[in-house]
């Protein structure tokens, strides 16, 4: 245990003495009254031994040291450090892992160390069991916020804090708040180099593109010369203006929705360039500029001037992208193999951005130059209020004490 305020002990020690002195050092003597019929007693009388009872001034002394004691050792602010252990490491577990891989992680953990087990919210807790991601999408910044907030109490009965990391680091699992948010933590995060074993990577099984159109379209005869091989199943192609309730519930449950409202550009439309990933289409395509862009998305597609011309975004289990292109109003520019090429690879885009892990940010594993080392972290008492409350309420009594043993 140690104070936040060791300088009230002093001065409680200099209040002690003080009140020690005052009462030991004290020269004043009861005054001697004379009785009138003293002289008539024989001289032997005049001197006796009796037991004499502690004198109240003691009592008082010691009411008044203790007063003081209390008042010093709350102002003094005890401060509890409690057991501590050498080192706690702190994982922050992806649950988009496969179970193998997180298994593997909890496994170099020991007994005593937390685990922050992560998808798009973060919960803290003991060495914890492995469970399935409710979402396909984990977020660093969740975990990373949850770090922020708890590292304290983390830290509060250790020497030493150790942060560690199991995540394929997903282009979706990092944000514009991640960098800043881990500025806040100044500790060293340590990547794991966790691996699936092979028999836990099961290929995404393929079905045929489904699109829903009203009439020809030419979206359709291009699913039909992908087959059934491109897409995952369940994936839907929504040509319709509006998404309906059904489109939204198998977003929702793990079907990828491409919602692609069909627009026919002009007939003097010049060639455009379209590029999602590597893959390249050139055909007289024109930007549909009559939809907002949808909230919390990112754009997957560019024009050749930069602007973005489709956005995904993750649902809960599935995932959603937005195309806004019109297509040419006739030609076999729909139909080329450049086109079969840039949508296959387009309906593609959610799981490869869900399954493909990325590259660690330089900016994760080391602790932030400017950030302020913590130190310690340690439990102040509430006991110091609670010692001046006792001081203040025995002053008072002592005042009333002393009056009524005057009355």
């Amino acid at each position: 245990m140690t104070w936040l305020a060791p300088w009230a002990l002093g001065a409680g020690a200099l209040g002690l003495f003080g009140v020690l002195a005052a009462h030991l050092l004290s020269r004043q003597r009861p005054r001697a009254i004379a009785l009138a019929t003293a002289r008539f007693l024989p001289a032997g009388m005049l001197e006796a031994t009796t037991v004499q009872r502690v004198p109240m001034d003691r009592w008082w002394m010691l009411l008044r040291m203790l007063i003081i004691a209390l008042l010093a050792l709350g102002v003094a602010q005890p401060v509890l450090t409690g057991t501590r252990v050498d080192q706690r490491t702190v994982l922050l577990l992806d649950r988009t892992l496969p179970v193998d891989a997180q298994r593997a992680a909890l496994a170099t953990l020991r007994e005593g160390d937390a685990v922050i087990a992560f998808d798009t919210n973060a919960a803290l807790g003991a060495l914890a069991s492995v469970a399935p991601a409710r979402t396909r999408r984990a977020s660093l910044s969740a975990a990373l916020a949850r770090l922020v907030r708890s590292r304290d109490s983390l830290a509060r009965d250790a020497h030493s804090l150790h942060v560690a990391i199991a995540s394929p680091f997903a282009r979706t699992s990092l944000d514009p708040a991640t960098e800043a948010l881990r500025a806040l933590v100044p500790d060293s995060i340590r990547v794991l180099q966790v691996a699936a074993a092979p028999d836990t990577v099961r290929p995404t099984a393929r079905g045929p593109l489904i699109v829903r159109a009203a009439g020809d379209d030419p979206i359709a005869a291009v699913a039909q010369l992908l087959g059934d091989s491109v897409a995952a199943q369940g994936t839907i192609i929504e040509r319709r203006d509006v998404l309906t309730a059904d489109d939204s519930l198998a977003a929702t449950h793990g079907a990828t929705i491409v919602w692609w409202p069909a627009r026919v550009a002009s007939r003097t439309q010049s060639l455009q360039a379209l590029t999602v990933v590597r893959t390249t289409w050139i055909a007289p395509v024109a930007p549909d500029t009559g939809w907002p862009r949808p909230a919390r998305a990112h754009p997957i597609a560019w024009w050749v001037d930069g602007s973005a011309a489709a956005w995904m975004m993750e649902t809960d289990l599935g995932c959603r992208i937005d195309v806004r292109a019109s297509l040419p109003p006739a030609g076999d520019h729909v139909l080329s193999l450049s086109a079969q090429a840039w949508i296959a690879v387009l309906v593609r885009s959610c799981e490869r951005d869900a399954g493909t892990a990325g590259s660690v940010p330089a900016w994760l594993a080391p602790p932030p130059a400017s950030a302020r080392m913590i130190e310690e972290a340690s439990f102040v008492s509430g006991a110091g209020k609670w010692l001046v409350a006792a001081a203040i309420a025995l002053a008072a009594l002592e005042l009333l004490l002393r009056r009524t043993v005057r009355a």
